[in-house]
């Protein structure tokens, strides 16, 4: 095989983790290198529960990177996230991203490149193979109204506990994560 076939079927491992959040949210997942940014994009939104309603942009070495509307402050800065291929950057040595969901909720994630290496026989990817919590629900404040409903949704005497329970659409378990299901969301 030469290398171009090598890394035509290489794997990035990675560590998205939501930041200014305790406990910690976050999931490994384990993504082809010829993914791009918007393809990224796609993924971590999967896999950290968000539901793709809001703009985002990824920080990657100061440049920042979008889709094509984005309508961010930084927005004539922005570069097309298209252009970016994930495995080129693990192979560059890059190990730090930042992805930035939601300009109203504000949600920064930290995306770490932990590796790159071939991909495995008969595993379909991506796939999340780590992680821990569950992420908020969309659209519920940022980082303050995250906390302010997990603690509404704790407290069955809590006078916002109904109409949260009612809008969230049942419990909430912040503990709840499943690599497996995390998996089949990805695909």
């Amino acid at each position: 095989m030469n290398a171009a076939q090598d890394s035509a079927t290489d794997i990035v491992t990675l560590t998205i983790t939501l930041d200014d959040i305790e406990p910690r949210i976050w999931r490994r997942l384990e993504v082809p290198a010829a993914y791009r940014l918007d393809e990224l994009h796609r993924i971590v939104n999967a896999a950290m529960g968000w539901l793709d309603y809001h703009l985002h942009e990824f920080e990657i070495g100061g440049r920042r990177y979008g889709s094509d509307i984005d309508m961010s402050a930084q927005a004539d800065r922005t570069l097309p996230e298209e252009n970016v291929v994930i495995g080129d950057l693990a192979r560059a040595g890059e190990k730090h991203l930042a992805y930035w969901y939601d300009f109203g909720d504000d949600w920064w994630h930290t995306i770490e490149i932990e590796a790159i290496g071939p991909a495995q026989k008969e595993v379909v990817y991506p796939r999340c193979t780590d992680g821990a919590n569950a992420c908020p629900p969309e659209d519920c404040g940022g980082v303050w109204g995250f906390q302010e409903f997990k603690v509404a949704m704790a407290d069955p005497g809590h006078p916002d506990h109904a109409d949260l329970t009612e809008w969230y659409g049942g419990d909430y378990d912040p503990m709840a994560f499943s690599a497996e299901t995390t998996s089949q969301l990805l695909r």
